[in-house]
């Protein structure tokens, strides 16, 4: 089976393999659904090149914001 797929090298080409990813999504022909998976690759591969996803750091994970912290009020006036 010979099929044509689109090598992604800038966000035009992104857009186009997007659209073709979606058009080929309805298709019950098993060749257009392995047409889809492998397109579908090359654009996970393109996206996580062109947008790395980044870790947070170990402090970002423990960060607690000073207003979860410090109540607003005092226990003992709850309870009064």
């Amino acid at each position: 089976m010979k099929t044509t797929l689109i090598v992604l090298q800038n966000d035009a080409d992104h857009a186009q393999a997007k659209a073709l990813i979606e058009k080929l999504m309805n298709s019950k022909d098993p060749a257009d659904q392995a047409r889809m998976v492998a397109q579908a690759y090359l654009t996970e591969a393109y996206e996580r090149s062109r947008w790395p996803r980044c870790a947070p750091s170990l402090p970002d994970w423990f960060h607690i914001p000073a207003d979860l912290l410090i109540p607003p009020f005092r226990p003992s006036e709850v309870v009064a």
